[in-house]
C-alpha cells in the first residue's frame, strides 16, 4: 500500500536543495509524513498506472514498448492482490504498532516474498518477456536489501533462496525470448523506472526527481509546475492524463474511494 498524506499546501515535506534528488528517497520521505489522513492506493494499482504510463511513452530513446510490454509492467504487482485489503481497499487497513497505516516498505518479508512470486507468475501469463523482467525486478530489490541488510538472519537465508532460485529461472527463460543480456536489462530498466515514476505520482510528491535509470546515457527528470509534472527529455511527446484509484482512511461523512489524476508530459 502506498500512503499519500494529504496535508495543506504549506505544509508540503520539501527538500532544502532546489536540484533534483533521487526519486527513490523522496519516496521513501513521502511514506514517513505524519498526517490525520492519507489517500491510500493499493499495489496492484499502483503497478495499473505503471503500464499505463508505459503504454503511453512515446520516446526513441527508451526500449520499445508495445501492448504486451505495457501490460505486463502493469502486473508487476498483481501478487499483492492476495491479501484483501490490496484486492479492493475495503476494511482495515494493516497497521503499525502506532496506529498508522502501514505502507508498502513496511510489509513482512513473508508476505513481500509472497506477493512477488504471484507477481511474477501473473507477469509469466502476458509474456516470457514480462515474466523475465519481473522476476529480474524483484531479484534486484532482494539484492538491494541483503546490500542494506535491513533483514534479520533468518529472513536474509530466505532472501538468498528467492535470488538463487530467480535467478536461475531467468537463465532458463531467456532462451525463450531471444533476446541478448543487454536488451533484457534495458526492459528491466524500463520496469523499474515506471515503477517509482508511479510510485513518486501516488504518494504526491512534487520536489524535482531524478531516476537512476539511463537510457542511452540520459537520466529523467522530473518536475512539477502548476499541475502537470514534466520529463526531462519527455518521454511523451504530448500531455497525457492518468488517473489511480484511492480510499480516504481514515474516512468522514461522504468520503470513501475516489479517483485521482495526474497530468504529464
Amino acid at each position: 500500500m502506498i500512503l499519500r498524506p494529504l496535508l495543506p499546501e504549506t505544509s508540503q515535506p520539501a527538500s532544502s536543495s532546489p536540484e533534483p534528488e533521487p526519486a527513490w528517497a523522496i519516496v521513501s520521505r513521502m511514506q514517513s509524513v505524519e498526517a490525520e489522513q492519507y489517500l491510500l492506493v493499493s499495489q496492484p494499482d499502483h503497478a495499473r498506472l505503471s503500464g499505463d504510463i508505459a503504454a503511453k511513452m512515446r520516446a526513441t530513446f527508451l526500449p520499445k514498448s508495445d501492448e504486451s510490454t505495457a501490460k505486463a509492467i502493469g502486473a508487476h504487482d498483481a501478487g499483492w492482490a492476495q491479501f484483501s485489503f490490496e484486492r479492493d481497499l475495503k476494511g482495515e487497513p494493516p497497521r503499525t504498532n502506532t496506529g498508522r497505516p502501514q505502507h508498502f516498505m513496511q510489509v513482512p518479508l513473508a508476505e513481500a516474498i509472497s506477493a512477488w512470486t504471484g507477481s511474477i507468475k501473473a507477469a509469466g501469463e502476458v509474456s516470457p518477456l514480462g515474466e523475465y523482467m519481473v522476476s529480474a525486478h524483484f531479484s534486484r530489490i532482494a539484492h538491494m536489501r541483503m546490500q542494506i541488510e535491513l533483514d534479520s538472519a533468518e529472513d536474509a537465508a530466505h532472501l538468498k533462496g528467492f535470488i538463487r532460485g530467480e535467478e536461475e529461472y531467468q537463465a532458463k527463460l531467456q532462451p525463450k525470448i531471444g533476446l541478448p543480456n543487454d536488451a533484457l536489462n534495458e526492459y528491466v530498466d524500463l520496469l523499474q523506472f515506471c515503477d517509482v515514476l508511479s510510485l513518486y505520482l501516488c504518494c504526491g510528491a512534487k520536489d524535482a526527481a531524478e531516476f537512476p535509470q539511463e537510457f542511452e546515457g540520459q537520466r529523467i527528470v522530473v518536475r512539477y509546475d502548476d499541475g502537470v509534472y514534466s520529463t526531462t527529455p519527455s518521454i511523451f511527446g504530448e500531455t497525457q492524463r492518468f488517473h489511480v484509484p484511492v480510499r480516504v482512511y481514515p474516512s468522514k461523512s461522504g468520503e470513501g474511494k475516489t479517483m485521482v489524476g495526474f497530468h504529464l508530459k
